[in-house]
């Protein structure tokens, strides 16, 4: 039976706000709403009887579990912030370290920004909350470094936002934010995408792919966070590999954080393999989410994609409408890249849109998509070697590249000082790895 109200000593109430923050992070609004009213009332009842300096430090806490629900506000954020700090007995009894500040969908800028036009303020708030929230509990650290990076990133600026975006892992790695350094990481892997860097993918995914164990605190959250933002990276590379994990909209009992990731691949998936009219109908009901849950980067995004299936489809004036509505959503803030990325699928439907509003940024953004253009074809072609390598041993990608080269298993085994037994042994191998049946199938994936 619940312990009554009235009764309920402040162990049982910190235990009680420890709950309700779970439920927050578990994506259980109603249980998060219900468990604040209820620790509300239980402080409000020993402060009645015992005095307000007897409640000070548990309202303080209730402030800091009540800011949750305020993530993506941070002016509201900094304001509880402020507010707990003075009412609090040195470091948080509820929150700690390890909890994540951040564990959103659309990486921190995504989560903040909600409304046109307020970027760069939303970012300067989410700074000052971070600050008190670190003195406050030890935790959050780098999630305001991120947010820069973000900003930087989608204002064209890669080189400063590669530059944060490798301080924010740093700092989550140091800090133990192991939620906020799986962010850093997808964003880090989209920043060296523009360059083409190979070495600095690598670094991105192997961030992603690594796992300390059961043990840490997020680790479940992070399993599920990790899967989503590694298809995330193949998806946008036009890579369709994780195609069975994302052919179908998400149920709705998938946490709300991942199903949004999720909902998303699934669009990248359908785009991707030029399903154009599927794409266009699972969107529009993406579109409806992005709207209701105030997400501009997205929303911008998806009507960006929205306007290159409806040109494949030959209906340029309606592709026309979604860059006008894309374009209005991102350039308020100069956050070009999202139009720039987009603009090859486009055709010269963005630059017609900027000579008309915003000629000041065609610079930009030709400097970004040339940029993107010249690159990206060198990155995948190196991840793909890169996979290949992985998959098979040093011997094998050395008697696989000869074969491909057109010798001999005799010519292969004189080359390599092996046996002709062995190198049939190796060619059966890498047939398997690679799902090959034929030496000139070999060919064409080493070649192409």
């Amino acid at each position: 039976m619940e312990t009554p109200v009235e009764t309920r000593d402040r162990g049982d109430i910190l235990a009680l706000l420890r709950e309700t923050a779970s439920r927050y992070r578990a994506g259980d609004g109603e249980g998060f709403a219900g468990g604040l009213r209820e620790a509300e009332e239980a402080i409000e009842t020993r402060t009645t009887r015992e005095g307000a300096a007897a409640t000070r430090s548990l309202r303080g806490e209730l402030l800091l579990v009540t800011a949750l629900g305020h993530l993506r506000d941070p002016e509201r954020l900094s304001a509880l912030y402020a507010q707990a700090e003075p009412l609090m007995d040195g470091r948080s009894q509820v929150l700690g370290p390890h909890d994540p500040f951040h564990q959103g969908a659309s990486g921190v800028l995504g989560l903040v920004h909600r409304t046109p036009g307020t970027a760069r303020r939303a970012a300067d708030h989410l700074k000052r909350a971070v600050e008190i929230h670190h003195r406050l509990t030890g935790g959050g650290a780098g999630v305001d470094l991120l947010c820069e990076a973000d900003l930087a990133y989608y204002s064209g600026d890669l080189q400063t936002g590669e530059v944060l975006a490798y301080r924010a892992i740093y700092a989550a790695h140091h800090e133990g934010q192991d939620v906020l350094l799986l962010d850093a990481a997808k964003l880090l892997a989209h920043l060296v995408k523009h360059r083409g860097d190979f070495r600095g993918w690598q670094v991105a995914v192997d961030l992603l792919n690594h796992e300390e164990g059961t043990k840490r605190p997020n680790e479940a959250l992070c399993q599920e966070k990790r899967a989503g933002l590694l298809d995330e990276l193949l998806l946008s590379l036009g890579d369709l590999s994780p195609g069975e994990r994302t052919r179908t909209i998400p149920p709705l009992s998938l946490h709300p954080f991942h199903r949004f990731t999720t909902f998303w691949n699934h669009l990248l998936y359908l785009f991707y393999s030029s399903r154009h009219e599927q794409f266009l109908g699972a969107s529009e009901a993406f579109l409806d989410l992005c709207g209701k849950e105030q997400i501009p980067l997205s929303e911008a995004y998806t009507l960006f994609f929205q306007g290159a299936s409806l040109l494949a489809l030959g209906r340029r004036d309606e592709a026309r409408e979604r860059v006008d509505r894309g374009c209005r959503t991102v350039v308020p803030d100069g956050l070009y890249l999202v139009a720039a990325e987009t603009s090859p699928l486009l055709g010269d439907l963005v630059e017609e849109w900027l000579r008309r509003h915003d000629p000041s940024a065609l610079k930009t953004v030709r400097r970004i998509r040339e940029g993107l253009a010249s690159h990206l074809g060198d990155l995948r072609e190196a991840i793909r070697r890169g996979n290949i390598a992985e998959a098979l041993s040093d011997r094998e990608l050395a008697v696989a590249r000869l074969a491909a080269e057109g010798l001999r298993n005799a010519d292969i085994a004189c080359r390599l000082s092996i046996t002709e037994h062995t190198v049939k042994s190796h060619l059966k191998a890498v047939f398997s790895k690679l799902e090959v049946a034929r030496r000139y199938e070999l060919r064409e994936r080493l070649t192409r």
